[in-house]
């Protein structure tokens, strides 16, 4: 008879039918059926959606935010935070949020464009281009403003980095490095900073 499935599989699939057919061959003494590895390869599957359901990114509400050196900080509705008025050379921005979530692995940062900023921005500089010189993340027990301990950021990535300006560099200690995304001015832009373990 026709087998139940036929695959062309990718090397990730590939792999993991092996697997099982080793799986099931070492457990029943006999070689596994197609039905069989069907059915392990659904199981398969759903543990790959749930997975992927469980890594969706989460919009967070900021609670309060300053600018050290006297930018005006504005929430939209989006969540989101326009700077505008004074726009000193160099500026530390500091948010505070509160979560209800568990196992937070990554901060994923975006750079958004708005007309009221040079070019669309997404940066104010009158190039329109940010410079990220660095990036860093505190956690607290939530509800509290106090006791924030540095979490250890493993890795910075973006999908877009200016040449010579890449995301790494923004937690790298050097505030005269940073991330940058000249000449893609007037769109938006994202960096991924991972944890190197998870928080809740």
């Amino acid at each position: 008879p026709e087998p139940i499935v036929r695959l062309d599989p990718d090397s990730e699939l590939a792999a993991e039918i092996e697997q099982v057919r080793s799986e099931i061959e070492r457990l029943s003494g006999r070689q596994p059926t197609d039905e069989e590895i069907a059915a392990e390869l659904a199981a398969w599957e759903r543990t790959l959606a749930e997975e992927r359901r469980a890594q969706q990114w989460v919009t967070l509400d900021p609670q309060q935010w300053d600018s050290e050196h006297g930018a005006t900080l504005t929430k939209l509705a989006d969540r989101s935070l326009l700077s505008s008025g004074d726009r000193p050379e160099i500026d530390t921005y500091t948010v505070q949020a509160d979560t209800d979530m568990q196992g937070i692995t990554a901060i994923r940062l975006q750079l958004l464009t708005d007309d009221r900023l040079p070019h669309g921005g997404p940066g104010r500089h009158e190039s329109g281009n940010p410079v990220l010189s660095e990036f860093s993340v505190s956690a607290a027990p939530k509800g509290e403003r106090s006791g924030f301990e540095p979490l250890a950021i493993a890795q910075a990535t973006a999908h877009f980095n200016q040449s010579g300006w890449d995301a790494a560099q923004a937690i790298d200690g050097d505030a005269t490095t940073g991330w940058a995304v000249y000449p893609r001015i007037g769109a938006a832009h994202l960096a991924v900073f991972e944890l190197e373990e998870d928080v809740s």
